[in-house]
């Protein structure tokens, strides 16, 4: 069952990483089940790093965490640093 448990986690890591959250996600709650069954801390805490992982990559949408991104480069310290400068 340990073996089986850690197959799926890595399996639905890999589904992640190649873009198929839903099946990701399927695979993790399949994982969950049997480790909440098997009762072992160590196979539930994998598990639920999988599902952190699941829920922390789609948590803000693409458009806005480009704005987030970008927006230190356009920030208000810019124009001072040109002031500074002079």
């Amino acid at each position: 069952e340990t073996v089986l448990i850690r197959l799926l986690t890595d399996e639905a890591e890999l589904r992640l990483r190649g873009g198929d959250a839903v099946q990701a996600r399927a695979l993790l709650e399949t994982a969950w089940t049997r480790a909440t069954a098997a009762g072992q801390a160590e196979l539930l805490g994998a598990v639920a790093l999988g599902l952190d992982r699941l829920d922390s990559r789609f948590a803000m949408p693409a458009a806005i965490s480009s704005r987030c991104l970008a927006a230190p480069a356009t920030s208000s310290r810019a124009p001072a640093r040109r002031w500074r400068q002079r």
